[in-house]
């Protein structure tokens, strides 16, 4: 049965996290969890690559960033497992989508891609243990509820293996565009390539920067914006001759690669523009050509 974590307050330092399994409220004991909330912030410097590591492996929440995604959306590492892997990964879906038994896509996933899964019907420890069986490099737990927590699993207490956990609502938007396909070559959902970076903010809290200038350079490369390039079906112009600019919006989704759709302005209100019936839009990383 799915399990809720919260925390309290006790005499100790660290408060020890609870977890609720149907009406029953338990203990996870301190010995459980990986997570030190109270470990060293100090920024590791530019030419300390092993500190930068030492210093992310230690931080218990951080963003992913997803190339074309308007926002990052907030992880909060379990308290069990490891740190998230470093580098760029492909997010695709869990069949069954709540990882309680094998995986029906396993034979395609390799250690370039993430497990996205939605929380229900087992524990988050089974989870992590069936995610752990194929090649995939880490499992990120979608909530069922609003709100993220640091999950407990005291039954896979000693995984050697990421998990994570995102909100409701950022997840369903991952889910849905993911569904929205294209299909890929190797049976996946629409493509999501980004990263999990773990975030750290210093010791006064002013500055809350990814643990490792790798990542910061990462993240740095990412898509933004791009152009848009409208052509009339007959004009002597081409697509490259009419670019606008565009950024994309911090909410929504990731910008389609094709579509087709049709649509038409109200005469009366625009009538020096010609009435559009249809438009093709094939999009490229950072443009979107509109054929009209």
């Amino acid at each position: 049965e799915d399990a809720s974590s919260t925390t309290v307050q006790t005499g100790d330092d660290r408060p020890p996290s609870q977890f609720k399994v149907g009406d029953e409220w338990l203990a996870l004991p301190e010995v459980f969890s990986n997570l030190d909330f109270y470990a060293d912030n100090t920024p590791a410097n530019e030419d300390d690559v092993e500190g930068q590591l030492i210093l992310r492996s230690t931080r218990f929440w951080g963003r992913i960033y997803i190339d074309g995604w308007p926002q990052t959306i907030q992880f909060f590492r379990a308290h069990f497992g490891i740190e998230p892997p470093i580098g760029r990964k492909i997010f695709v879906f869990a069949e069954p989508r709540d990882a309680c038994s094998d995986l029906t896509n396993a034979a395609n996933l390799t250690s370039e891609h993430v497990l996205l899964v939605n929380r229900g019907t087992c524990t988050f420890g089974s989870k992590a243990k069936v995610a752990h069986k194929t090649n995939a490099s880490a499992i990120i737990i979608i909530n069922n509820e609003p709100g993220i927590d640091h999950l407990p699993g005291p039954d896979a207490h000693d995984i050697q293996y990421s998990v994570s956990s995102i909100p409701q609502l950022e997840g369903q938007l991952l889910e849905a565009t993911y569904d929205d396909g294209p299909v890929s070559v190797d049976g996946f959902g629409r493509r999501l390539e980004g990263f999990i970076v773990p975030v750290n903010c210093e010791n006064s809290g002013a500055r809350c920067l990814p643990a490792t200038y790798r990542e910061r350079r990462d993240i740095a490369g990412l898509v933004e914006g791009g152009t848009v390039h409208i052509v009339s079906e007959g004009s002597s112009l081409k697509a490259s001759e009419l670019p606008i600019e565009y950024l994309l919006a911090h909410f929504g989704t990731k910008v389609r690669t094709a579509d087709t759709f049709t649509f038409s302005k109200p005469s009366h209100t625009y009538p020096h523009i010609p009435q559009i019936h249809a438009a093709v839009i094939v999009t490229t990383p950072y443009s979107i050509y509109l054929t009209l």
